[in-house]
């Protein structure tokens, strides 16, 4: 490769990286809005709590998994197989262990009025669905195809702020409930970015 295509490449990258987060933050934004016109500042209040909580452990969900598929299969992509299937395999099995943990500290740490299935929601969703959006978008990195990489959070708030336009127009808005779309749209955006790394 050419020094004048590997700038191109790292351009094209870049504008694709800061496009991608730039319109993730505006999605975010709006279902911030959505929701939070919706649960008031309880509800709010009680679902930003579970969110902190999670968020405390969310980094070590997937325990480096996806950094090692970029470095190894940066350098050889054959070997692209074996470390997307470990990388998913030690995802999925730290997560659910985080999961338990989180439901033990949460029972210690926060309040009763926090409700045990927010909590379960919300953890499932970003300890092992939202990791597994992150892995798909680094198996793209890994291949140098960063507009892969950057649709990918921006489908999860996509579908997020869609998920919320949803709930607010259902009526009798409960943070548990809004756990529930939450996750599940979380999950859809984890599916797809499975299917997608798949296929391509």
């Amino acid at each position: 490769m050419t020094d004048i295509s590997r700038r191109h490449r790292f351009a094209r990258n870049t504008a694709w990286m800061t496009l991608g987060y730039g319109a993730r933050v505006g999605f975010q934004a709006l279902y911030f809005v959505v929701v939070a016109r919706a649960l008031g500042a309880d509800g709010l209040g009680a679902f930003a709590g579970a969110v902190a909580l999670v968020a405390i452990i969310a980094p070590f969900a997937s325990l480096g998994a996806g950094n090692l598929l970029v470095k190894h299969v940066a350098r050889s992509p054959d070997r692209f197989a074996r470390y997307w299937g470990g990388a998913l395999s030690v995802t999925l099995a730290s997560a659910a262990a985080l999961v338990i943990g989180v439901l033990l500290i949460a029972h210690v740490a926060l309040p009763r009025t926090i409700s045990l299935q927010l909590i379960l929601s919300v953890a499932i969703s970003d300890l092992v669905f939202a990791r597994v959006v992150d892995i798909g978008g680094q198996a793209f990195q890994a291949h140098e195809r960063l507009s892969r990489t950057a649709q990918f959070p921006l489908l999860l708030s996509g579908l997020r702020t869609l998920a919320a336009l949803a709930f607010a127009l259902m009526g009798h808005p409960t943070p548990e409930r809004w756990a529930v779309w939450y996750a599940a749209s979380t999950g859809v955006a984890a599916l797809v970015s499975v299917v997608v790394v798949n296929r391509e």
